[in-house]
Protein backbone atom coordinates (compact mmCIF):
# COMPACT_ATOMS: atom_id res chain seq x y z
CA UNK A 1 0.00 0.00 0.00
CA UNK A 2 1.45 3.36 -0.92
CA UNK A 3 1.79 5.81 1.26
CA UNK A 4 0.39 8.93 0.58
CA UNK A 5 -2.04 8.07 -2.41
CA UNK A 6 -3.37 11.39 -3.25
CA UNK A 7 0.41 12.48 -3.58
CA UNK A 8 1.28 10.30 -5.76
CA UNK A 9 -1.84 10.40 -8.07
CA UNK A 10 -1.20 13.78 -8.99
CA UNK A 11 2.67 13.57 -9.12
CA UNK A 12 3.09 9.85 -10.76
CA UNK A 13 5.46 7.40 -9.52
CA UNK A 14 8.75 7.58 -7.75
CA UNK A 15 11.89 8.46 -10.18
CA UNK A 16 15.62 8.22 -9.20
CA UNK A 17 15.02 6.08 -6.36
CA UNK A 18 17.90 5.54 -3.93
CA UNK A 19 16.92 2.81 -1.42
CA UNK A 20 16.89 3.68 2.28
CA UNK A 21 18.03 0.52 4.40
CA UNK A 22 16.80 -0.33 7.43
CA UNK A 23 19.39 0.88 9.06
CA UNK A 24 19.11 4.65 7.79
CA UNK A 25 15.69 4.34 8.87
CA UNK A 26 15.99 3.32 12.64
CA UNK A 27 18.55 6.17 12.94
CA UNK A 28 15.54 8.47 12.46
CA UNK A 29 13.13 6.89 14.09
CA UNK A 30 11.67 8.70 17.13
CA UNK A 31 12.90 11.85 15.08
CA UNK A 32 10.12 11.92 11.68
CA UNK A 33 7.10 10.79 11.19
CA UNK A 34 6.39 6.52 10.95
CA UNK A 35 4.50 7.58 7.95
CA UNK A 36 7.55 9.35 6.22
CA UNK A 37 9.83 6.76 7.12
CA UNK A 38 7.06 3.94 5.90
CA UNK A 39 7.39 6.41 2.88
CA UNK A 40 10.71 5.66 2.69
CA UNK A 41 10.79 2.19 2.96
CA UNK A 42 8.76 2.19 0.30
CA UNK A 43 10.48 4.38 -2.64
CA UNK A 44 13.34 5.36 -0.55
CA UNK A 45 14.91 8.81 -1.74
CA UNK A 46 13.77 9.48 -4.78
CA UNK A 47 12.06 12.28 -7.05
CA UNK A 48 8.37 13.09 -8.00
CA UNK A 49 6.83 14.71 -11.37
CA UNK A 50 10.43 14.92 -13.82
CA UNK A 51 12.26 16.33 -10.47
CA UNK A 52 9.74 18.69 -9.27
CA UNK A 53 9.68 17.39 -5.40
CA UNK A 54 12.53 15.18 -3.85
CA UNK A 55 12.21 13.05 -0.72
CA UNK A 56 15.58 13.37 0.94
CA UNK A 57 18.13 12.10 3.11
CA UNK A 58 17.95 14.53 5.90
CA UNK A 59 22.05 14.68 6.37
CA UNK A 60 22.28 15.99 2.27
CA UNK A 61 21.30 19.50 4.00
CA UNK A 62 22.22 19.13 7.57
CA UNK A 63 24.68 22.10 7.45
CA UNK A 64 22.80 23.77 4.89
CA UNK A 65 19.77 24.16 6.87
CA UNK A 66 22.15 25.62 10.35
CA UNK A 67 22.76 28.59 7.49
CA UNK A 68 18.56 29.14 7.36
CA UNK A 69 17.57 28.19 10.97
CA UNK A 70 18.72 28.43 14.31
CA UNK A 71 16.84 26.61 17.09
CA UNK A 72 17.47 26.33 20.44
CA UNK A 73 16.17 22.89 21.11
CA UNK A 74 16.75 20.26 18.38
CA UNK A 75 17.88 19.74 14.39
CA UNK A 76 15.49 21.15 12.22
CA UNK A 77 15.75 17.62 9.24
CA UNK A 78 15.02 18.26 5.70
CA UNK A 79 12.88 15.53 3.91
CA UNK A 80 11.65 17.53 1.23
CA UNK A 81 12.61 20.07 -1.48
CA UNK A 82 11.45 21.45 -4.39
CA UNK A 83 13.11 21.64 -7.85
CA UNK A 84 13.26 25.72 -6.79
CA UNK A 85 15.13 24.61 -3.68
CA UNK A 86 12.05 25.32 -1.38
CA UNK A 87 12.86 23.20 1.74
CA UNK A 88 10.43 21.21 3.98
CA UNK A 89 11.52 20.15 7.38
CA UNK A 90 10.51 18.55 10.38
CA UNK A 91 10.89 19.89 13.97
CA UNK A 92 9.39 19.48 17.57
CA UNK A 93 6.57 17.23 15.71
CA UNK A 94 5.85 19.69 12.98
CA UNK A 95 6.34 20.00 9.36
CA UNK A 96 7.94 23.45 8.44
CA UNK A 97 8.23 24.88 4.82
CA UNK A 98 11.19 27.34 4.43
CA UNK A 99 10.80 29.38 1.52
CA UNK A 100 14.38 30.44 0.17
CA UNK A 101 13.90 32.93 -2.10
CA UNK A 102 12.33 35.20 0.42
CA UNK A 103 14.03 33.95 3.59
CA UNK A 104 10.54 32.78 5.54
CA UNK A 105 10.00 30.06 7.54
CA UNK A 106 6.23 29.07 7.87
CA UNK A 107 4.75 26.10 10.25
CA UNK A 108 2.71 24.11 7.92
CA UNK A 109 0.81 21.01 10.12
CA UNK A 110 1.86 18.81 12.64
CA UNK A 111 0.98 15.84 10.34
CA UNK A 112 2.78 14.84 7.77
CA UNK A 113 0.02 13.07 5.83
CA UNK A 114 -1.63 16.21 5.72
CA UNK A 115 1.37 18.38 3.98
CA UNK A 116 1.64 15.72 1.22
CA UNK A 117 -2.53 16.64 0.70
CA UNK A 118 -1.61 19.83 0.71
CA UNK A 119 1.13 19.63 -1.94
CA UNK A 120 -1.97 18.60 -3.94
CA UNK A 121 -4.12 21.83 -3.71
CA UNK A 122 -3.32 23.72 -7.27
CA UNK A 123 -2.84 26.99 -5.54
CA UNK A 124 -0.09 25.38 -3.71
CA UNK A 125 1.19 23.78 -6.59
CA UNK A 126 1.05 27.19 -8.54
CA UNK A 127 2.71 29.66 -5.77
CA UNK A 128 5.01 27.51 -3.56
CA UNK A 129 5.93 24.92 -5.66
CA UNK A 130 6.15 27.19 -9.22
CA UNK A 131 4.70 24.25 -10.91
CA UNK A 132 3.70 26.41 -14.41
CA UNK A 133 6.71 27.69 -14.53
CA UNK A 134 8.90 24.44 -14.19
CA UNK A 135 6.79 23.07 -16.52
CA UNK A 136 7.95 26.20 -18.90
CA UNK A 137 11.50 25.26 -17.71
CA UNK A 138 11.73 21.49 -17.79
CA UNK A 139 12.20 21.33 -21.88
CA UNK A 140 14.87 23.97 -21.65
CA UNK A 141 16.91 23.17 -18.69
CA UNK A 142 16.14 19.38 -18.26
CA UNK A 143 15.48 18.31 -14.73
CA UNK A 144 17.53 19.09 -11.95
CA UNK A 145 19.42 15.97 -10.75
CA UNK A 146 19.69 15.12 -6.58
CA UNK A 147 22.37 17.83 -6.29
CA UNK A 148 20.83 20.36 -8.31
CA UNK A 149 17.94 22.91 -8.23
CA UNK A 150 16.58 25.75 -10.64
CA UNK A 151 17.86 29.44 -9.34
CA UNK A 152 17.03 32.84 -10.74
CA UNK A 153 20.03 34.73 -12.15
CA UNK A 154 19.43 37.68 -10.63
CA UNK A 155 18.04 36.06 -7.50
CA UNK A 156 14.51 37.39 -6.38
CA UNK A 157 16.10 39.14 -3.26
CA UNK A 158 17.99 41.18 -5.38
CA UNK A 159 14.92 42.52 -7.91
CA UNK A 160 15.24 38.98 -10.12
CA UNK A 161 12.06 39.49 -11.92
CA UNK A 162 11.34 35.22 -11.57
CA UNK A 163 10.75 34.80 -15.42
CA UNK A 164 11.73 32.09 -17.54
CA UNK A 165 14.62 33.45 -18.92
CA UNK A 166 15.99 34.44 -15.66
CA UNK A 167 16.14 30.33 -14.06
CA UNK A 168 18.98 28.30 -14.37
CA UNK A 169 20.22 25.08 -13.44
CA UNK A 170 22.94 25.35 -10.91
CA UNK A 171 24.23 23.11 -7.56
CA UNK A 172 21.98 23.20 -4.70
CA UNK A 173 24.51 23.73 -1.74
CA UNK A 174 25.76 26.38 -3.73
CA UNK A 175 22.81 28.06 -4.42
CA UNK A 176 21.27 28.22 -1.10
CA UNK A 177 24.59 29.13 0.56
CA UNK A 178 24.15 32.13 -1.84
CA UNK A 179 20.52 32.78 -0.91
CA UNK A 180 21.07 32.49 2.82
CA UNK A 181 23.44 35.18 2.91
CA UNK A 182 21.14 37.49 0.97
CA UNK A 183 17.93 36.31 2.84
CA UNK A 184 18.79 34.08 5.09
Amino acid sequence: MTQFPDFEQQYGPPEHCIPVGDAGVRSYEGKLPTELLAKWRESGWCSYKKGLLWLVDPEQFSGVIDDWVQLDNGKPLVFLRTAFAHLYFWHENAAYSLDVQRGGVSRVTPRVDRLFTLLCDSEIREKILRAPLFEKALPLLGSPSRDECYAFEPALALGGSGDLETIRRVKMREALGVLAQLVG
